[in-house]
């Protein structure tokens, strides 16, 4: 028996579901990237944000990490080993925090910043997810080509 890979064995299999009368080919989508960021008050500089962003598969951290502080600040720094911080006059009460890192999936959540203590963040990014060779295809056989 012949053994059909690639894109022609997925044009034969669509021509033959829709050649039988199935009406859809759905496949499930790709399974998401999860990546946190985790934050809580802290003893500290008051104001300061500081923490570490680390990997989701053995908790290292992520040296060639970025962040940013928006709308405080909008510019990416990067990380050190990891590890980054705020100072109180780049802080002003909190913000949207992002956390990106290449190959990976970025966070992003909204840290306050009391006056009367710092915040302390732990930023989790797990793998970009990526569909490689999926072919999926919504069949409907009595549409027109503009509705398929």
């Amino acid at each position: 028996m012949l053994r059909i890979q690639g894109a022609i064995g997925v044009v034969l299999a669509v021509a033959t579901i829709a050649a039988s009368g199935c009406d859809t080919i759905s496949c499930p989508p790709p399974a998401e990237a999860r990546s946190s960021i985790v934050w809580d008050r802290s003893a500290g500089q008051p104001g300061q944000i500081r923490g570490r962003v680390v990997a989701l598969a053995d908790g290292q951290p992520l040296a060639r990490s970025e962040t940013r502080l928006t709308p405080v600040d909008s510019t990416w720094r990067s990380t050190r080993a990891g590890e980054f911080r705020y100072s109180r006059s780049r802080t002003a009460a909190g913000g949207n925090l992002e956390v990106r890192a290449p190959g990976y999936a970025s966070a992003v959540s909204a840290v306050s910043v009391p006056s009367d203590s710092s915040v302390v963040v732990i930023a989790v990014l797990s793998r970009a997810q990526s569909v490689r060779g999926a072919a999926c295809v919504n069949v409907t056989p009595d549409a027109s080509p503009d509705q398929r």
